[in-house]
C-alpha cells in the first residue's frame, strides 16, 4: 500500500503528462503505447539534469515502478473488443461466469460474486487480534458471494466457505486460511431462498485474473468457475476528479478506509439504489466526485 502511494506521488511529480493528458480507452493498445512513451520520455528528460549515480539510479527505479504499475493495471482489466468479452461465461476455468453474473452450480442452486475487497489486510487484522498478518508479498482478499436455491429444488441448499478455492494466473490454488471472521459464507436455505456471506483468501499480491472455484464434492475434481474480480465487461471505469475518500459504506457517516487519488482510474462494479455512491474494489466513493466513462445506472444495486 505504501509503495503504491509513493509511486503514485512520484508519477504525479515527475510524469504529470501521464495523468493529465486526454487519454484513449483504458488499457487499449493506444493507451498502453502512449503511456509507455510518456514515461520513457519523462525519464529521458529527467536524466538530462542528473549529475550523480545515486540520482540516476533513483530516476531509473521510478521509471521501472511506473511501468510496473501500468502493467499491473492493464493485466487485470478486460478491455472491450477482446474475443469473448461480451460472453457472460459458461462456468469453466477457461470461460468462467462473469463477475456479478449468476451461474448454475449443477447442484440445484446458483452462485454469483457480488462483492470484492482487495487488499483486505486491515479488515482481517481488525476482525481478530490473533489473525495472522500477511507474509512478504501476500495480501488478504474478501469476496462476497450470494447463493440462490432453485425454485424447483426439492431439497434444501447448503454451502459454506469450505466448498471454495481461488486461483489466478500464477497457477496457485488458494484455500480458506485459518482466520476468525464474523461474516464467513455459510448458507442453508430452501427452494426460492437465498443468502450471502464472505469468503476470505490469502493470496500473492501480484496474482491476476482471479477465479473463484466452487467444488460441491470434495472427492471430485469437477469445479464451477466464477470471475473473482470486476472487469470492464461488468463494470464502469471511473476517474477521481480530486483526492476522494473511500468509505466502508455508501454514506458520509461510514468510516474512511482509504483514498482514491486524483486522476486515478478504477472500475466501479456496484452502486446504491439512487446512484449517488459507487462501489469500487476497496470500498465506496461519492459519485459526484468522480468522472464515469459509462452509464453508472447500468451497474447493479449492491446496497440500499
Amino acid at each position: 500500500m505504501k509503495r503504491s502511494l509513493l509511486v503514485g506521488l512520484l508519477v504525479l511529480l515527475l510524469y504529470p503528462s501521464v495523468v493529465q493528458a486526454q487519454e484513449p480507452e483504458l488499457c487499449s493498445p493506444e493507451y498502453i503505447s502512449e503511456h509507455v512513451s510518456e514515461i520513457v520520455s519523462a525519464y529521458n528528460d529527467a536524466q538530462a539534469n542528473v549529475s550523480d549515480n545515486a540520482s540516476a539510479l533513483s530516476q531509473l527505479q521510478t521509471m521501472q515502478e511506473a511501468l510496473q504499475d501500468l502493467n499491473d493495471l492493464c493485466a487485470n482489466i478486460a478491455v472491450p473488443g477482446k474475443p469473448g468479452q461480451e460472453s457472460i461465461g459458461s462456468g469453466t476455468i477457461t470461460d468462467p461466469y462473469a463477475f456479478g453474473v449468476t451461474g448454475d452450480t449443477g447442484e440445484g442452486a446458483s452462485l454469483r460474486v457480488v462483492g470484492y475487497i482487495r487488499p483486505a489486510d486491515n479488515l482481517i487484522r481488525n476482525a481478530n487480534m490473533f489473525n495472522d498478518r500477511p507474509g512478504e508479498g501476500e495480501e488478504y482478499i474478501i469476496l462476497t458471494v450470494e447463493l440462490v436455491c432453485n425454485n424447483d429444488n426439492p431439497d434444501r441448499c447448503e454451502s459454506n466457505y469450505l466448498d471454495f478455492e481461488l486461483t489466478g494466473d500464477s497457477g496457485t490454488i488458494y484455500s480458506h486460511p485459518f482466520v476468525v471472521y464474523d461474516n464467513e459464507f455459510d448458507v442453508g436455505v430452501f427452494a426460492g431462498g437465498s443468502g450471502q456471506g464472505d469468503l476470505v483468501f490469502l493470496i500473492r499480491q501480484n496474482d491476476t485474473n482471479l477465479k473463484l472455484l466452487y467444488r460441491a464434492n470434495m472427492f471430485s475434481n469437477d469445479v464451477v468457475a466464477y470471475e473473482a474480480e470486476p472487469s470492464l465487461s461488468t463494470g464502469v471505469q471511473i476517474t477521481a476528479t480530486s483526492n476522494v475518500n473511500v468509505r466502508n459504506g455508501p454514506s458520509t457517516n461510514a468510516a474512511v478506509v482509504g483514498n482514491l487519488p486524483a486522476s486515478q482510474a478504477v472500475i466501479a462494479f456496484g452502486r446504491n439504489s439512487d446512484g449517488t455512491w459507487l462501489q469500487i474494489p476497496n470500498g465506496w466513493v461519492f459519485a459526484e466526485l468522480v468522472t464515469a466513462a459509462g452509464d453508472i445506472q447500468t451497474l447493479p444495486v449492491t446496497s440500499q
